[in-house]
Formats: structure tokens, sequence, C-alpha cells
């Protein structure tokens, strides 16, 4: 063991010289994995991942803003719940029924609530990759993109290609080991 000493995060035994553990994938304290190559395909999968984290950045933006539109149906909905009047124009007996406004401040709610949750999992599925953490999340929150239609599902499919390398693989820590 001349030469060698654990590894602080999972304390087996490493060089001194090393800047990573080859048993759990951790950088060493105090040190920064060093750049690739320029041109080298791991500077391409780099570049790749930093396009792909700012893709899920804007595209997740886009996808919150288009679930505001369902504030509309929701708005509606519980105008017609709580004054049924109100969306007679002023004429008596001429409200629509109940379930109506039950029916669009469900679906409006459930949508918004969908949009706003994909959106939420597809910004932090590009912090994910950018700090190269949650590589399972990440392929889950892929999934989820291909659900709004065009973006993400473009957006979906392109990391599933790129994710599922294994040079890009290889970037992104083990998962942790129970204990």
């Amino acid at each position: 063991m001349e030469g060698q000493h654990p590894c602080p995060y999972c304390a087996e035994p490493i060089r001194l010289e090393a800047i990573k553990c080859r048993h759990c994938g951790e950088m060493m304290p105090g040190q920064v994995r060093p750049p690739a190559p320029e041109g080298s395909p791991a500077a391409k999968d780099e570049e790749h991942l930093r396009n792909l984290s700012l893709a899920y950045t804007i595209i997740s933006i886009l996808t919150g803003l288009m679930g505001c539109m369902f504030i509309v149906h929701l708005v509606i909905g519980i105008v017609s719940i709580v004054s049924p009047g109100s969306m007679s124009n002023g004429r008596s007996g001429n409200a629509p029924p109940a379930f109506f406004g039950w029916l669009f401040a469900g679906i409006g709610g459930a949508a918004l609530l969908g949009f706003w949750t994909i959106a939420g999992l597809m910004f932090a599925a590009g912090r994910c990759i950018k700090r190269r953490r949650r590589y399972t999340f990440c392929l889950i929150a892929s999934g989820a993109s291909c659900l709004i239609m065009p973006f993400g599902t473009a957006l979906g499919i392109i990391s599933f290609v790129i994710l599922n390398r294994p040079s890009v693989k290889a970037l992104f820590p083990p998962p942790a080991r129970p204990l």
C-alpha cells in the first residue's frame, strides 16, 4: 500500500497522485476535471451536454408559459361555480349547469398542474445535466419532456440519444451504493 491512501468518499485505496477515485468516481478534494482537448470526442460530449442543459432550461420556461393559458379555464370554471348568474349575460334562467364550472375548473387545474410539473422536471433535469448528477432522473425527465409537442418531444429524443452514449454515461458519477 505504499504510495496509496484511502479515498475520502469510499475508503478504497487509491494512488497519492490520483485526482479521481477509480472505485467511486468522485474527484478528490481540491481537484477539478482537466478539460478535454479541443476536437476530441470528449470535448464534443461536453459541448452536447452544455447545449442540452441550455435547451432544457429554455424549453422548460416555454412549457411553463404555455401552461399559463389554462389559468383562463380555471378562472372561468371558478366564476361559473361561485356566480353562475354572471355567465348568462344578464338573462335569468340561462345560467350554465353546475357541472360546467366543475368540469372547466378541473380540466384547467389539471392541465395547469401537469404543464408546470413537466416544466419543473425539465428545469431540474437541465441543472442536473449541467452538474453531471442524477443520470436516471435525467432519463426520466427526458421521457416526460416527450409529452410536450413538438419541441419537448424533439428534446426528449435528442436527450435519449446523447445520454445513452457510453462516453456520456461515464461523465456522470455512479449511483450511491446502499449501506
